[in-house]
């Protein structure tokens, strides 16, 4: 079983071959910065630190210890409106899940802000066949091909 196998089986109530971990996947789900710099010492990486939340200080976690510590997600986190009409807030998000699919065999969770839960029951959150997304609290697992229609 895959990483992204394993969580989608987690997800869907069946038995996965271990307990899919994640870090950073989610705001909820990341690293503190103090912590951060003592796992990139450990690990001896020197990128730059980019959070992903600045009053919980949690940060986006390189894909170097992602691979390291062998997780089973990658998270894809939604930027901020530019101006009036620009969908700034979806720029980048095709890439990434792009980037994700051709370089590794994790699941891609997208990590949404609170007020898309209400906007997650006009995306068909379920189990159903066709079904784009799963839904698990206020992130998506995204378990299909996102250029399908």
């Amino acid at each position: 079983m895959n990483h992204r196998e394993r969580l989608i089986a987690a997800l869907s109530h069946r038995q996965p071959d271990q307990v899919p971990i994640d870090i950073g996947g989610t705001v909820n789900s990341s690293i503190v910065v103090e912590g951060y710099a003592k796992l990139k010492q450990h690990y001896g990486i020197n990128s730059e630190d980019v959070l992903c939340n600045r009053m919980m200080r949690v940060v986006k976690v390189d894909e170097q210890i992602l691979q390291a510590l062998d997780i089973d997600t990658r998270g894809v986190y939604m930027g901020a409106p530019i101006k009036g009409d620009d969908p700034g807030i979806l720029q980048g998000l095709k890439e990434r899940i792009d980037w994700i699919r051709k370089h590794t065999d994790c699941a891609a969770v997208l990590a949404v802000p609170p007020p898309f839960i209400h906007i997650s029951q006009s995306l068909k959150c379920s189990n159903m066949p066709g079904s784009r997304f799963r839904h698990s609290q206020s992130n998506f697992v995204l378990d299909a091909d996102i250029n399908r229609t």
